[in-house]
């Protein structure tokens, strides 16, 4: 394994706390990060560009439809033919099944990336509900709120201005079912990278700790991970 370079992987439910470890990490590692959400809203938007991919991209994601595996390996792979890979690269949210976790092993194969370590935050249900139901977003600029932050209280956003609110998909109902619906996933998920295990290495962490520990255990956890790569042990 190249000591310099790293291909990470980052998965958790909602309220996990993803986002602020993935920037995290691509600042740590001073890797590129690509999400798969922002890739299909970038090609969504380049619908009228005459890009083949961009328009099927868009016909789906008007009409609500989510975009199959082959669709989400093609955008991906055109997109990271366009950045600097010299220190890796951190994939945020992918791979979400066994169809992406194939088309990640080819994407690896195709740009000489190294196994990937793919950390997964752990967050139990009642967790997840307790983080969902107290955060807010501003109605302008989409920055996310939780109590312990100025402007919270005021409903006002600090950043722009604008008005805060909790989202219809952080209703309880609804969070219920998108746990309960990415745990289905993420089972299959892992229960193929057991069966592959030379595909990938599949890093549990609990989401649970302050984000702080989270963030050390995921370092501790990565460079431990790359010393034994490098010494043949993995």
């Amino acid at each position: 394994m190249d000591a310099g370079k790293v291909t990470l992987s980052l998965l958790g439910p909602p309220g996990s706390g993803k986002g602020t470890q993935a920037r995290f990490l691509s600042e740590r590692y001073a890797i590129p990060r690509i999400a798969t959400g922002d890739i299909v809203r970038e090609y969504a938007a380049m619908a009228e560009s005459g890009n083949p991919l961009a328009r099927e991209i868009h016909k789906r994601y008007v009409a609500g439809i989510p975009q199959p595996d082959d669709i989400i390996n093609q955008a991906l792979r055109e997109k990271i033919a366009s950045l600097s890979l010299e220190r890796g690269i951190l994939f945020d949210a992918y791979p979400l099944s066994v169809g992406q976790a194939e088309g990640l092993a080819r994407i690896c194969e195709s740009f000489s990336l190294p196994r990937p370590f793919i950390i997964f935050l752990t967050v139990s249900e009642e967790e997840v509900l307790r983080r969902l139901g107290q955060r807010k977003f501003c109605k302008q600029c989409n920055e996310t709120y939780l109590p312990s932050l100025e402007g919270y209280q005021e409903g006002v956003c600090t950043q722009c201005g604008g008005e805060l609110y909790v989202r219809p998909d952080d209703q309880p109902e609804v969070v219920s079912r998108r746990y309960r619906e990415y745990q289905k996933r993420m089972d299959n998920l892992s229960a193929y990278y057991r069966e592959h295990p030379e595909l990938a290495e599949w890093v549990p962490v609990s989401g649970e700790q302050s984000i702080d520990d989270v963030r050390r255990e995921i370092e501790d956890r990565i460079e431990a991970l790359r010393q034994r790569s490098e010494h043949g042990e993995g």
